[in-house]
Order: C-alpha cells, then sequence, then structure tokens
C-alpha cells in the first residue's frame, strides 16, 4: 500500500515560469504499481492559502475490486475528516 501526499506549493512557485503553463498528471498504464495506491494533492487558492485536497486510488484488478477499493477510499475520507474536525484527539480513538 501507498499513501502520497502532494503538498510543497513552494517547489510548485519555484517552477513557475512566465507565460507556460503545466498541468502535471500521471500517466495512465493501465496497470497499479502497488496493490493499493492513495495519492492526494493540497489545492491552493489565487492567495496561495490551501483550499483542500484532491485524491485518486489504484488499486490491483488481481486483489481489489472497485466496490472494494471505494469503501477503502471512503474509510480513508473518514478518518482524515475525524482527524481535521479534533486535530488534538489521539489516533486511536479516531473513526475508520
Amino acid at each position: 500500500m501507498l499513501l502520497g501526499l502532494d503538498n510543497n506549493q513552494e517547489a510548485l512557485d519555484v517552477l513557475r515560469l512566465p507565460g507556460l503553463t503545466v498541468d502535471v498528471r500521471a500517466p495512465e498504464t493501465g496497470r497499479a504499481k502497488f496493490d493499493l495506491a492513495f495519492f492526494l494533492e493540497e489545492t491552493y487558492g489565487p492567495d496561495g492559502a490551501p483550499t483542500g485536497l484532491h485524491g485518486a486510488v489504484e488499486f490491483s484488478t488481481d486483489l481489489f475490486d472497485r466496490s472494494t477499493a471505494t469503501a477503502l477510499a471512503a474509510r480513508l475520507l473518514r478518518l482524515l475528516g475525524s482527524v481535521t474536525d479534533d486535530p488534538h484527539r489521539p489516533s486511536a480513538t479516531s473513526t475508520s
């Protein structure tokens, strides 16, 4: 399993070039690199302030079907919601 978080706005700011627009996307190969992977990317507003997360799930169809991967993603979202609702709460008591 892999959990990836892309939240390096400073690096993105350094890479910006006037007049150049770039859209970075992972190539779709039709094959999962890991059995199960969750990719999260922090999004930012025009002022550079964080505005939320976008996410994607990639899974091996030899091990998971779409409904199972969707259910696991939903559990991850519930866990993240629980943590952000009360960041001082011990993780062992967070709902998943």
